[in-house]
């Protein structure tokens, strides 16, 4: 399913081995984690399609230095165009990210915000929206 994922292996280069074994380790001992063999399967095979990236997630929290160091850089100066979109099927996951950087962008943008599209037919099928660049 994702085996063709090439999912950065550099945190745990950047921490060593020892550190990364000593948190899978600690984390294996969590009841929160042990009830669900999905997660354990991830962190006994961390070297597996896209383990690496659901390893880091669960073994860092979510609000702290590592995570800043991943956050989007607003005061780079971009001259490419930049195209945003997203759907209102999971707004959630990536529309928020796609405003923000829109909001932020310094470029010429574009953003497209509409139903959710699955390929499930032809691309040719689908509505062609196109609007200038602002």
């Amino acid at each position: 399913m994702l085996s063709n994922l090439r999912v950065s292996k550099a945190w745990r280069d950047e921490i060593g081995y020892e550190a990364f074994n000593r948190m899978v380790g600690e984390a294996l001992q969590d009841p929160e984690i042990n009830i669900h063999p999905e997660l354990v399967n991830v962190l006994e095979n961390p070297d597996e399609g896209g383990n690496m990236l659901i390893a880091e997630y669960i073994l860092k929290p979510l609000d702290n230095e590592h995570y800043k160091t991943k956050a989007p850089r607003y005061d780079v100066d971009v001259e490419i165009p930049g195209y945003f979109g997203g759907c209102w099927g999971m707004h959630m996951l990536h529309l928020p990210g796609d405003l923000e950087t829109y909001e932020h962008w310094k470029g010429p943008k574009k953003l497209t915000i509409d139903l959710p599209t699955y390929l499930d037919r032809p691309v040719y099928q689908y509505p062609l929206r196109v609007s200038p660049l602002v």
